[in-house]
C-alpha cells in the first residue's frame, strides 16, 4: 500500500473508529440516564439507548409488586445499572484494544435482536419503531468502526500517529507567554484524539 497516497482513507479510517467509540459511550450515558428517569417515575425517556437495561429494571419492578418485595426493585436497578457499565467499560478499554468494540457490537447486536423481537410482539407502535431506527443506527456505527479497525490493522503505528496528529484540533490561542525555561509545558503538544499519543501506539494490532 502506497501509505502516502491513501493518508486520506487512513484519516477516514481515524475517524469512523473515533465516532463509533463516541456513539459507544452517548450510548451508556443516555442509557443511564433512562434508567434513573425510570427510577424517579418521569415520564419521559431518551432515544439512542440500550433495551436489556431497561429491561432488566421494569422486570424487577414487576417483580417487586407481583411478589410485594420491594427488594426485588432495588436487584433490578443494581443489575441494570451493572449491564450498563459494561458499555462504559467496552468504551474504555476499546482505546487500546479494538477487540471491545467488537464485542460491543455483539453485545448491542443482542440487545437490538431481543427489542425488535419485543416490538414484533407489541405490534409494532410508531414510537416504538423509532426507538429501534435509532438502535439499526448505533449499531451501524460501531460496524463502521470495526470496519475502519479492519482498515488500519495494515498500516505501520507511526503512519496512524502522524495522521492522527493532524487530524487533532489547533490548541485555541492564548494570551499566557510562550514556553520557557520556567514554563516549558506551555507549548507542549496536545491531541484531543481517542488513538493515543506521540508516545504510546493507538490500538492493539
Amino acid at each position: 500500500m502506497n501509505y502516502q497516497m491513501d493518508r486520506t482513507i487512513i484519516a477516514q479510517a481515524l475517524n469512523n473508529y473515533r465516532r463509533g467509540r463516541s456513539n459507544l459511550l452517548l450510548l451508556a450515558l443516555l442509557t443511564t440516564m433512562n434508567i434513573f428517569l425510570i427510577f424517579f417515575n418521569a415520564n419521559l425517556s431518551f432515544l439512542f439507548t440500550a433495551a436489556l437495561p431497561t429491561f432488566i429494571y421494569s422486570i424487577g419492578i414487576g417483580l417487586a409488586s407481583f411478589l410485594g418485595v420491594p427488594l426485588w426493585g432495588t436487584i433490578g436497578l443494581i443489575g441494570s445499572l451493572l449491564f450498563t457499565a459494561l458499555y462504559f467499560l467496552f468504551w474504555f478499554l476499546s482505546k487500546k484494544r479494538r477487540v471491545f468494540l467488537l464485542i460491543a457490537f455483539l453485545l448491542f447486536g443482542l440487545d437490538f435482536l431481543v427489542f425488535g423481537y419485543a416490538i414484533v410482539r407489541s405490534g409494532f407502535y410508531a414510537s416504538l419503531t423509532i426507538d429501534l431506527l435509532f438502535h439499526a443506527y448505533v449499531l451501524y456505527s460501531l460496524f463502521i468502526g470495526m470496519r475502519a479497525w479492519a482498515q488500519l490493522r495494515r498500516v505501520p503505528p507511526d503512519v496512524i500517529m502522524e495522521v492522527a496528529q493532524h487530524l487533532a484540533p489547533a490548541p485555541p490561542k492564548s494570551s499566557f507567554p510562550p514556553a520557557s525555561a520556567s514554563n516549558p509545558s506551555a507549548n507542549q503538544p496536545t491531541i484531543n484524539d481517542d488513538m493515543g499519543s506521540n508516545n504510546e501506539k493507538p490500538f492493539d494490532r
